[in-house]
């Protein structure tokens, strides 16, 4: 296989990025993944749900890498939503910023310096105010365990990294709308 990575670059503007990459493909993998019609069906419904509702919603994002921070606000802001989006480096920035932002939705990473996101959590279903408050993790754990303890934790959903945009808008429609 002969992949290549190659950049350009210039001091004060910035670095792009191109890559080529060959891999081998299993014909059987590739068709078993292959969304059907009523999948893509199903998913422009769900979308065209998203897009009609017109409230304000309030997002607060707890992430310590900045370039998952980066990534996940621009999803979000580039959904067909009316979003305010607030964030917080760590948990517990975000349990201090929670009861002044009034967040419709928060989505939680779960390792992070600090507190971590099941203490953070914790926390804020401790909260008279904000106990109800949907909380998503976002992590890059995919085992099962991961899941059942984000949602031990008090945490109501759990979104795998990479980060993909049709799963936060469905999340955001499923537990803010």
């Amino acid at each position: 296989m002969s992949s290549q990575l190659e950049l350009d670059s210039a001091v004060g503007t910035g670095s792009i990025f191109y890559f080529d990459l060959e891999i081998q493909t299993n014909n059987d993998l590739s068709e078993s993944i292959i969304a059907t019609e009523s999948d893509k069906n199903s998913i422009e419904n769900e979308t065209s749900i998203v897009r009609s509702i017109t409230k304000n919603i309030t997002v607060l994002i707890v992430e310590d890498n900045k370039v998952n921070m980066l990534l996940l606000k621009t999803i979000i802001k580039n959904l067909p939503l009316k979003t305010t989006v607030f964030e917080a480096i760590n948990g517990k920035d975000a349990v201090e910023q929670i009861e002044n932002i009034n967040p419709d939705i928060v989505f939680m990473d779960i390792q992070m310096p600090v507190m971590n996101g099941y203490e953070a959590t914790k926390i804020i279903r401790q909260s008279k105010t904000k106990a109800n408050v949907p909380i998503i993790a976002i992590t890059a754990g995919t085992e099962r365990e991961e899941k059942d303890k984000c949602i031990e934790a008090g945490m109501n959903d759990y979104i795998p990294k990479p980060i993909i945009k049709g799963i936060i808008e469905e999340t955001i429609q499923k537990w803010v709308m």
